[in-house]
């Protein structure tokens, strides 16, 4: 795993946001999937019951905490949890391979702006993870997140894009946006042994259907 130098933990709303972009790199980096845990991971809400609606437009707490995501094309159901730095100041991965994961230092999901949520590709054996299959996603797919207010966000896929690990678009992926948007992120690619890490990135652009 890389451990990249970041700054203190953010102590409010306004500079946990200053520091997206500052601490995506590292964000982005951590993701290397099929690599060992480290770091502590804040608590992570129960999974909600059965939705009572589904919402499409905007008209939610945009400050609602994300519980659960599913992506009914590639077969997944399961839990978000919520990660921020680690006590060594690098971002927290999830605590499991059948998780998701969060950066709360971001946008939450169906705000404006650019939430990301990780999950990992396979495990240190090759076993599939969570987002094993998340590059048969195509245009048009849809990613149902759900709040903590038992809302359902609907996100459906713009784009698809791979980059290479060293240099994929932070500011895309991690930035400010106009627009409600989801980028969903694992790794790609051939096992560098000298890394320790894939060589690439695939993500997933979605934006809130409205």
């Amino acid at each position: 795993m890389y451990n990249m130098p970041m700054h203190s933990e953010p102590t409010s709303p306004s500079s946990e946001r200053v520091l997206t972009v500052l601490t995506a790199i590292a964000v982005l980096l951590a993701i290397t999937v099929g690599l060992r845990f480290s770091g502590s991971l804040r608590s992570t809400p129960p999974p909600p019951t059965a939705a009572d609606t589904v919402i499409t437009t905007p008209g939610y707490a945009t400050s609602s905490l994300p519980v659960r995501i599913q992506i009914p094309k590639i077969n997944v159901d399961t839990e978000i949890e919520h990660v921020g730095l680690t006590e060594s100041s690098t971002m927290a991965t999830p605590s499991t391979y059948e998780t998701t994961a969060w950066y709360e230092y971001g946008a939450h999901p169906g705000e404006r702006g650019n939430a990301v949520i990780a999950g990992h590709l396979d495990n240190s054996l090759g076993r599939r993870a969570v987002f094993y299959d998340l590059s048969e996603l195509t245009i048009g797919d849809t990613i149902i997140v759900t709040n903590e207010h038992n809302d359902q966000l609907v996100f459906e896929v713009v784009r698809t894009e791979t980059y290479p690990y060293t240099k994929a678009p932070i500011d895309l992926i991690f930035g400010t946006s106009s627009d409600r948007r989801l980028n969903l992120t694992t790794c790609a690619g051939d096992w560098l042994d000298d890394a320790s890490t894939y060589q690439d990135r695939f993500v997933v652009f979605t934006k809130l259907r409205e």
